[in-house]
């Protein structure tokens, strides 16, 4: 039986940030600032995250990463969202698959991309704060070749996520995918989506999906959930249902969106 203590995760987490110089140095400025904060000179802001990890048997386990402005640690990851961002968003994308890989329903490998957000600043959040089920997609590709995981961020972030508002505030995406891309994608290094380089008033933030240690990690595993819901639904209805529906095509994929009720806020 497990000895699991209500709140206390089972396997002792390491928390840290990290960061790195873009050439070889001699020695590192470290400064202090009266408000708590740390930097280091010489490290590239563009590469400085912080990281909630456990070990495993081979390598570790990254439960979150998110880009940091220094090297302080608040006390909360919400604390640190909320020092970085002014809104969050999770992205998720799922693809119908078996052990030999995707599955194709008449040449279409079909996934389903969930987009939830936290409609109110994140300066704003309090208890009753909860996850807005935006909109899903579901892409049919006849062409796919690797992953839906970005195309789901382009729909996010085209459709979604490019309002004068938002453009003018700091958005954080939160996906479960490519962690190793993410700081050259958030310096615009490195496109997302095919030719696309993330906007730049958005940044991607690594959560695992199988983990509820932080809010990123609930967020990504509440899309996850829905996704799978969508896809087990798709194959109720086939592939037929879904083609006569209105749909718009990126690259080589039909895209349909499912529109998701808005939830009440508890009393």
């Amino acid at each position: 039986m497990s000895k699991k203590r209500k709140g206390v995760p089972e396997i002792p987490r390491d928390d840290y940030v990290y960061g790195h110089t873009t050439d070889i140095v001699s020695q590192l400025t470290v400064t202090f600032d009266p408000k708590g904060g740390v930097t280091i000179a010489e490290i590239d802001p563009d590469s400085i995250h912080r990281k909630l990890s456990h070990p495993k048997a081979k390598g570790d386990k990254i439960i979150l990463s998110t880009p940091a402005h220094d090297f302080s640690l608040p006390e909360t990851y919400t604390q640190e969202l909320q020092a970085r961002f002014d809104y969050v968003a999770a992205v998720d994308t799922n693809t119908i698959a078996d052990h030999q890989g995707p599955t194709r329903f008449d040449g279409y490998v079909v996934s389903a991309a969930t987009v939830s957000v936290i409609a109110e600043p994140l300066r704003s959040l309090h208890e009753k704060s909860i996850f807005q089920p935006l909109v899903t997609y579901l892409i049919l590709d006849p062409d796919f070749v690797f992953s839906h995981e970005p195309l789901g961020w382009h729909l996010a972030l085209t459709r979604h996520m490019n309002t004068p508002h938002l453009r003018s505030s700091r958005l954080g995406v939160i996906v479960d995918h490519d962690l190793r891309a993410h700081p050259a994608i958030n310096a615009r290094e490195r496109p997302y989506y095919g030719d696309y380089l993330i906007p730049k008033h958005a940044a991607l933030i690594y959560a695992s999906a199988d983990k509820r240690d932080t809010i990123g990690n609930r967020m990504i595993h509440y899309c996850d959930n829905i996704a799978g819901q969508i896809l087990t639904q798709f194959k109720q209805y086939g592939i037929a249902a879904v083609l006569k529906q209105e749909s718009f095509r990126v690259g080589s994929a039909v895209c349909v969106a499912i529109p998701h009720p808005e939830q009440k806020t508890p009393a």
